[in-house]
């Protein structure tokens, strides 16, 4: 099938340093993806690696700061659409309930 990858291989792993703080760090190999249903054209194999923390500031309030595409791998999503390289995240989130 176009865009689906022959095989795709995805690992994550999580620490509690305390109560208040996890770190994770994810692994993610896709296989080439043909781009057309007869596999003349498509997608070379792509390795992403990620990590992140959440510190949980406050009893209903928590911090996340994650690094995506750590090795800014040159991929893309379909053909002739790049996906971005590294990207940094930080959110921050509130319950009010």
């Amino acid at each position: 099938l176009p865009m689906t990858p022959y095989l795709k291989i995805n690992g994550r792993g999580e620490v509690d340093l305390d109560p208040l703080i996890n770190i994770w760090s994810s692994f993610d190999f896709w296989t080439k993806q043909n781009v057309d249903r007869l596999g003349n054209q498509f997608l070379d194999p792509v390795i992403l690696v990620g990590s992140g923390v959440v510190v949980k500031v406050i009893p209903r309030a928590l911090f996340l700061f994650e690094i995506e595409n750590m090795l800014n791998s040159a991929y893309q999503w379909w053909g002739n659409y790049p996906a971005p390289g590294r990207r940094l995240l930080l959110e921050a989130k509130v319950n009010l309930l």
